[in-house]
């Protein structure tokens, strides 16, 4: 059908042009700038923030269609769903153009504004969606307690302070090292290319596609709102499931049990991918679970295609692929033992269809689909750094022996420094997830034992990997359904009953304010308000929040163009240019110490390196991680070669800079 234009849904269409245009005249603000230029940046990011979402929206709303075609869903769950499956879409645009070579301004923000053309400009696009799920959100709220509007209000409040903190510059360690650094570094190059020192960059990185139009568009605080905009999106997800498989009140305590959990709007704020992961694989749940009540094949194939998405995120997401498939079979059942091979592939086609291209791009580039891990891809990596690398990420958690495996539910709250990496203190799940195990007494609904297989299978494959929390995040919207699902079922006993909504809604409740309050904490100790609202310039943030700044900007301003400086221990490369080499797998001293016997040699290094760059505390972080002492060994080696070779030029408190030449 041909798109009616008309003034609305052309204005829509031109936002990109508009945000371009005015780049063209006002870029975005320099380091020492002060005043109105900040508030402007953080209007254009909240306009194409917003915009994007609306985008995703209307993409997604026809793809639903047409994979269900049958009964679809409405309000806010179609928003969800849609919205999630138009991000996806516009990630795999984004790497299709990137393949092309079109990475560039003037091409994205074509890109951008014919995809708003088309997605706006259709007769029947999903605008009424959008009231139908405020009607819903207004009805839910004239008819909710006390406690579930104060709920929603401390939802408000967490949502707000995550807002500023994601207008704030980027400063978090991996965003730095290759969430932002990766689409920077296309963006210089005109195109996707390989990127083999950032191993991470090499990845499927749908997510980061995203980030491309941000930085393309001169909005890096885009990328982060992105970010928050799938965190919400996770929240509201989880509201819709456990709205249709419990109730209304059900649905409020899922979402108020995922929010409860300190460390999550703090991961939302950050230019991560994580959010985008779980919130495909969370959704590849969903529409598991509708499949297995209604045998609708449409739900299978969406289900495969959030696989696709999440196996297109992370290479984490080949794990949830993996479970979902499982899934598939336990939930036909041995009595459909002649179907599991074609609702195999109507869950495992479309996954591959949607994946496979990044696998394909990473074995035609760099002989390895899952760079570096297989085969260290065509001689970039030695074995001896890929072994240094999964030693580190092996160390995180309590050990793979059944005993530990068996004790890791317990431990994640009891030794929960072992499984952290970013503000570990607060890095552990819900306390009120062990309340999910009393629907063991419930006999549960097959939807709720379906949700309960997916946490079993899904943890018992982090657990035989890096057990890092942050890696447990796909499973705690589903926990979050099930623990809900458990306080109902403990509200329903004839003893608790009488006090049944005032204790669930009071214990959750209190477990968001405990996660508004560390937000207030944590809001007090970043101080981005000042930075946004142009009070304070994004060198003097940066200089308290990013510890090696000063370093890097030292590099960048005070150096000559042909200057090359090996960082050790330190992957953040976003504020250098091509003068730094990062170390994105901190790991670069030891493998340099496995090159030569004598102790100087060691560190004689390329003649094109004329500094090194020493993170005392991304060492001091690996010598937490070192097993085999080899990080210790390193540290010293360098410091004692520094005496000689060595003579600094900038330091920090945590970073210090060596002009470097070693005697002959």
């Amino acid at each position: 059908m041909t798109p009616r234009v008309t003034p609305r849904r052309l204005t829509l269409a031109l936002v990109p042009l508009a945000v371009f245009a005015i780049r063209l005249v006002i870029p975005g603000r320099g380091f020492d700038v002060l005043g109105p230029r900040a508030g402007l940046d953080a209007a254009i990011a909240i306009l194409l923030a917003a915009w994007l979402l609306a985008l995703a929206s209307a993409l997604g709303g026809p793809l639903l269609g047409a994979i269900l075609k049958g009964s679809q869903p409405e309000g806010i769950e179609r928003l969800v769903l849609a919205a999630a499956l138009g991000f996806g879409a516009l990630g795999a645009g984004m790497f299709f153009l990137g393949l092309l070579g079109a990475f560039s301004p003037p091409w994205i923000t074509l890109a951008l504004c014919a995809a708003g053309f088309l997605a706006f400009g259709r007769r029947s696009d999903d605008s009424a969606q959008w009231g139908t799920a405020v009607r819903q959100a207004g009805d839910s709220w004239r008819s909710a307690s006390m406690g579930a509007r104060s709920l929603c209000v401390a939802a408000a409040a967490i949502g707000l302070l995550s807002a500023i903190q994601a207008l704030a510059p980027t400063w978090d360690y991996d965003g730095l090292m290759y969430h932002l650094q990766a689409p920077r570094l296309f963006l210089e190059a005109g195109r996707l290319v390989p990127l083999p020192e950032i191993w991470q960059a090499n990845g499927p990185l749908t997510v980061e596609m995203l980030y491309v139009i941000a930085l393309g568009l001169q909005s890096e605080p885009t990328a982060r709102l992105i970010h928050l905009a799938l965190a919400g999106l996770l929240v509201l997800a989880t509201y819709a499931l456990a709205r249709s498989e419990l109730n209304e009140t059900g649905g409020v305590l899922a979402a108020a049990i995922l929010l409860g959990i300190p460390i999550f709007p703090i991961w939302g704020t950050l230019a991560y991918a994580d959010m985008g992961w779980a919130l495909f694989e969370f959704l590849m749940l969903f529409a598991l679970v509708r499949w297995s009540s209604s045998r609708e094949p449409g739900w299978l194939v969406l289900g495969g295609v959030f696989a696709g998405l999440a196996a297109s995120t992370k290479y984490l997401g080949l794990a949830g692929l993996l479970t979902g498939l499982a899934l598939v079979v336990l939930s036909a059942g041995v009595a459909r033992i002649r179907d599991w091979p074609r609702l195999a592939a109507l869950f495992a086609l479309p996954a591959l269809a949607v994946c496979a291209p990044w696998y394909l791009r990473n074995a035609i580039w760099l002989g390895d689909p899952v760079y570096p891990f297989l085969s260290g891809g065509q001689g970039t990596w030695g074995d001896g750094r890929l072994a240094l690398l999964m030693t580190y990420l092996r160390s995180f958690g309590a050990g793979t022996t059944p005993t530990d495996i068996l004790l890791l539910p317990v431990r994640l709250y009891t030794d929960h420094g072992l499984f952290g990496t970013f503000m570990s203190s607060i890095e552990f799940p819900s306390f009120l997830f062990p309340l999910a195990l009393l629907l063991l007494l419930a006999r549960p609904a097959r939807p709720l034992r379906l949700i309960g297989a997916f946490v079993l299978l899904r943890f018992g494959a982090w657990a035989l990997g890096s057990q890092q929390t942050r890696f447990l995040l796909p499973i705690f919207p589903a926990l979050s359904v099930l623990t809900a699902g458990a306080l109902l079922w403990l509200g329903s006993r004839a003893a608790i009953r009488p006090y049944a909504r005032v204790m669930g809604m009071g214990i959750v409740g209190g477990m968001v304010v405990v996660t508004l309050a560390y937000q207030l904490i944590y809001f007090g100790s970043t101080r981005p308000a000042a930075v946004v609202l142009g009070l304070e310039t994004r060198r003097d943030f940066l200089s308290r929040a990013v510890y090696d700044f000063e370093v890097v900007r030292y590099v960048v301003e005070q150096l000559p163009p042909d200057a090359r400086v090996l960082m050790l221990w330190d992957g953040q490369g976003y504020y250098c240019d091509d003068r730094c080499l990062p170390d994105t797998a901190q790991s670069r001293a030891p493998f340099l110490m496995q090159r030569a016997e004598a102790s100087l040699d060691k560190w004689r290094l390329d003649g094109r390196v004329t500094h090194v760059l020493l993170d005392l505390e991304g060492a001091n972080f690996m010598l937490q991680h070192d097993i085999g002492g080899s990080h210790a060994a390193a540290l010293n080696g360098f410091l004692e070669a520094a005496e000689a070779c060595g003579k600094t030029s900038a330091s920090s408190e945590k970073a210090i800079l060596y002009a470097w030449g070693c005697p002959e």
